[in-house]
C-alpha cells in the first residue's frame, strides 16, 4: 500500500497503536519489510493514453489511507471509466477489463485471470 499510496499522513498513523510498527514518529518507514518499488501507473499495463488515465483516477477513488476518503459504491458506479460504454447499445469488452483488472492487483478479481 505505500508503494501504491505513498506514506499515509500522522492522522492515519494516529489512528491506531499497530502503525507504530510501521512508520517512526515523523512517518518513516522503519519496518523490516522494504516497500516494493512500484506505482500505481507501473501498475497498470495493458491500457494507454486516457483510458489509462481515466482508470487511474477510478483506482484513486477507492484506494485511500483514510476510509472517509474513499469514494462510496455509488459515487463509483457514475465513474467516467465504468461509463466509458453506453451499456444500452454497446457491448463492453469484459475480456479487456477483467484483464486491466486483475493485472493490477490480486485483490480485484471479477473473473479467473
Amino acid at each position: 500500500m505505500v508503494s501504491l499510496l505513498g506514506p499515509p499522513r500522522r492522522s492515519f498513523r494516529e489512528r491506531s497503536e499497530m502503525c507504530r510498527q510501521y512508520w517512526d514518529a515523523e512517518g518513516n518507514w522503519i519496518a523490516a519489510t522494504p516497500i516494493p518499488n512500484q506505482t500505481t501507473e507501473m501498475r497498470v499495463t495493458r491500457l494507454q493514453g486516457r483510458k489509462k488515465d481515466i482508470f487511474l483516477g477510478l483506482v484513486r477513488k477507492m484506494l485511500r489511507w483514510l476510509p472517509e476518503e474513499r469514494s462510496t459504491a455509488e459515487e463509483l458506479t457514475a465513474d467516467e471509466f465504468l461509463m466509458l460504454h453506453d451499456r444500452s447499445n454497446e457491448q463492453i469488452d469484459t475480456e479487456q477489463t477483467e484483464q486491466v483488472i486483475c493485472t493490477f492487483g490480486s485483490t480485484w478479481y471479477f473473473s479467473d485471470c
